[in-house]
């Protein structure tokens, strides 16, 4: 399953720590740089994403809007293939359920990830394709990287 999590999540942490850069905003470009994307919003097309215009109130209370947003979520070169599984049990009647019900159908790694939709997945050749394989496998022999289980990393140089 492949999920970034949501907008407003990477916002509250950027807020909690006073660092913008873990805004959603912000690290979506390492997003889309590490996926390759094939899934049914490749090219923006489906439905218009949505973006959350997020602030504090007078009262320091959470208050956001929902604007469209046109912006391409999604990355097409990197190493980690993203697509929908072959074989998605009931996911069709499930999606299909959904909108009866007037919910939409939205990219869940988009802006606004609110809605119902088929969950993406990290598949190479229809296995799953692991972290290890997609960073790790091809340089890992490499005379200047050092791998080591369990240790605890302070700075990335």
């Amino acid at each position: 399953m492949h999920l970034r999590g949501s907008p407003f999540d990477f916002l509250q942490w950027s807020q909690k720590t006073n660092d913008t850069s873990w805004s959603y905003q912000n690290l979506l470009k390492y997003f889309k740089k590490y996926e390759n994307y094939e899934g049914i919003w490749r090219d923006g097309t489906k439905t218009k994403s949505k973006l959350f215009k997020i602030g504090l109130d007078k009262r320091n209370k959470m208050k956001f809007k929902i604007s469209t947003c046109l912006g391409k979520v999604h990355g097409f070169e990197g190493e980690v293939n993203i697509e929908i599984p072959d074989f998605t049990g009931l996911g069709s009647k499930f999606v299909d359920g959904a909108q009866e019900l007037g919910y939409k159908q939205t990219d869940l790694n988009g802006w606004y990830s609110e809605g119902f939709d088929y969950v993406t997945s990290p598949i190479q050749r229809g296995y799953r394709d692991a972290t290890y394989n997609a960073f790790l496998k091809d340089i890992r022999n490499r005379r200047t990287l050092v791998i080591r289980k369990y240790a605890h990393v302070n700075k990335v140089c």
